[in-house]
């Protein structure tokens, strides 16, 4: 009996380590965040351009990308 409850154990950690490693690690900024964010796309692209590392703000293509690590230390600018 307790070994079946650490084999179920052990296989519902392996299911949340692989559905955490699917995860995207970077983020395309849109308009649904920036607004969420009180901002435009534009100004949220700046502000993260003047106040976040190069290396986890990037452009690919022609979308902004901003790093999961990141998304918590965006706030809005509040006047």
């Amino acid at each position: 009996m307790l070994i079946e409850r650490i084999n179920r154990l052990e296989n519902e950690m392996k299911a949340m380590k692989t559905t955490l490693l699917n995860l995207p690690t970077w983020f395309p900024l849109t308009t649904e965040f920036a607004q969420e964010h009180h901002m435009t796309i534009d100004g949220l692209r700046k502000w993260c351009l003047k106040n976040l590392h190069p290396e986890h703000f990037m452009k690919r293509g022609r979308f902004w990308y901003i790093h999961k690590s990141e998304i918590a230390n965006v706030h809005p600018k509040i006047v």
